[in-house]
This record gives C-alpha cells, sequence and structure tokens, in this order.
C-alpha cells in the first residue's frame, strides 16, 4: 500500500478525481477541504 498526499486546488479537484477513478487497482481515495495559508 502507498499514501499519496497532495494539495490540490479546488479548480482542479474534479479533474484530478475523474483521473484517479481511471486508474485501475485504485480502490478509494479521501479527500479533505481546508482553509489558510501559509507564512
Amino acid at each position: 500500500m502507498k499514501m499519496i498526499v497532495a494539495f490540490i486546488k479546488k479548480n482542479k479537484f474534479d479533474e484530478v478525481m475523474l483521473a484517479l477513478h481511471k486508474i485501475q487497482g485504485l480502490t478509494g481515495a479521501s479527500s479533505s477541504e481546508v482553509h489558510g495559508f501559509g507564512r
């Protein structure tokens, strides 16, 4: 099992999720909406 952590802008989220659904063998994905900014 591998864990991938990615920070994706809201406007690209749907595109990324569609691409993930096309990956054979990928059984799930989790997402969380966060607010704020770096230093």
